[in-house]
């Protein structure tokens, strides 16, 4: 019995390697002394000349428990019995939480950064994760008991960015025979049986009370996480797909979309667009809500009002526009080569020395051409610019003057040429605003 679980275990692992990992590449194997990263450890150190890859480990110190130390020591101890370089990192999970932060979540967050770290720094392409099938089992339930969408259905994929997961398709009863039968130690942590944590729970009591009416659960959630993974990435081609036909202005930190094209689209594809927007922008693990997705749909619908996505995200929509990311911040500042620039606009703009550029401030007005002076509010209303961007959108001013005479994208003042006509001066204005641009000439 020993045998076979040996012999498919190594080759479960060697598919899910090779399907992924290419000679000559590096895996950074996270392992933490449990029994299912030490048979990982051990998977890969068999398969590596075989597959031509080169392996370094890493274990990660969470100042946690009193055991940690000896863990420590022990994963350092089994890389030199394999001969395979061993790289420690510590984390303080406690200082994390110390502003309130949950501490699975942040343990986590810190634990994954420290991998990530460690695979740039190491040249690496992968971190090798030792999650199984009843891992992905227990991740799925808690995530149909707290709510979730079909990303959440889909959760530990295989491979996802540069996690790879060789051992999600072996339970922990075969990691745990394949560890016996290879003579493998591991510690145990034992915070894993207290059941006050959600999944301590469903792994203690709530999956094995389910496998009596369902003996094959563990593979039927596997199936659901495979089925949704496969579904979630066809509706994430078909979001992009969205964004790309929508996205009027993209910066690191927000982007400003066209409402009209979304009004359309199907819940499905709007959905996935939102989640992919909240993750990019969020500050940190972000959960989207069902009812914050349909907070956003009846706003689209509205074409007005402005709502709280966690994370720092806000979502805004006006009749022509949706916005989405965090709260605008900063100011217009000159830098060292003449130009203004607004880091959270991701915005550059190049003017002579006749002209500033800042914020728009109450009671702004700019010449309309035949029609006297319009007030900034005006004008922004009138092409339905979000409340949040009013706040640090550029308002180019003639210092002499005393004149705002532009607003990128939205109105250019005729008392410019007058003022160049006077001057004989040759104006040339140019912005560039989240991969948009835009200029003013006048000779």
């Amino acid at each position: 019995m020993a045998t076979d679980v040996d012999a498919r275990v190594l080759a479960a692992a060697e598919n899910s390697l090779a399907a992924h990992v290419r000679p000559g590449e590096k895996i950074v194997a996270a392992v933490s002394g449990g029994c299912d990263s030490m048979a990982l450890l051990d998977m890969l150190w068999r398969l590596r000349e075989k597959l031509g890859f080169a392996i370094v480990v890493c274990h990660v110190h969470h100042h946690l428990r009193a055991a940690s130390d000896a863990e420590w020591d022990f994963v350092a101890a089994a890389c030199a019995r394999y001969g395979l370089p061993f790289i420690g990192r510590r984390v303080d999970v406690a200082a994390a939480c110390a502003a309130g932060g949950n501490l699975e979540a942040e343990a986590h967050r810190l634990r994954h950064e420290a991998l990530e770290a460690v695979r740039q720094a190491q040249g690496a392409q992968w971190i090798a994760l030792g999650h199984h099938a009843d891992d992905r089992a227990e991740t799925v339930l808690m995530h149909i008991l707290r709510g979730t969408s079909l990303k959440g259905l889909a959760a530990m994929p295989l491979a996802s960015g540069q996690l790879l997961r060789p051992l999600i398709t072996c339970s922990r009863t075969e990691l745990e025979a394949y560890a016996r039968a290879r003579g493998i130690r591991w510690v145990t942590d034992e915070s894993n049986a207290d059941t006050r944590y959600l999944r301590n729970d469903l792994r203690h009591r709530v999956l094995p009370e389910l496998e009596e009416i369902n003996p094959g659960l563990v593979r039927a959630l596997g199936h659901l996480a495979d089925s949704s993974a496969c579904a979630w990435e066809y509706l994430a081609q078909e979001a992009q797909n969205l964004a790309d036909s929508t996205r009027y202005m993209r910066a690191p930190s927000w982007c400003l979309l066209e409402r009209a094209p979304l009004l359309s689209a199907h819940a499905a594809v709007f959905s996935a667009l939102l989640q992919a927007l909240v993750e990019g922008y969020s500050s940190g693990r972000s959960t989207l809500r069902y009812e914050m997705v349909a907070a956003c749909r009846r706003l689209l619908a509205a074409g007005r009002g402005r709502t709280d996505l966690g994370g720092g995200v806000v979502f805004e929509v006006t009749r022509r526009w949706l916005y989405v990311g965090r709260r605008p911040e900063g100011e217009w500042q000159r830098v060292e080569d003449g130009s203004w620039r607004q880091e959270f606009l991701a915005a550059q703009l190049a003017l002579g020395d006749d002209f500033g550029v800042r914020a728009a401030r109450s009671g702004d007005e700019i010449a309309v051409k035949n029609l006297g002076h319009k007030s900034l509010k005006k004008i922004f209303q009138e092409h339905a610019l979000p409340p949040l961007l009013r706040q640090v959108w550029p308002v180019v001013y003639d210092i002499k003057i005393k004149e705002v005479i532009w607003i990128p994208f939205l109105a250019e003042s005729p008392r410019l040429m007058y003022y160049n006509s006077v001057t004989f001066l040759k104006v040339h204005l140019n912005i560039t605003l989240a991969e948009q641009s835009a200029c003013v000439d006048v000779e």
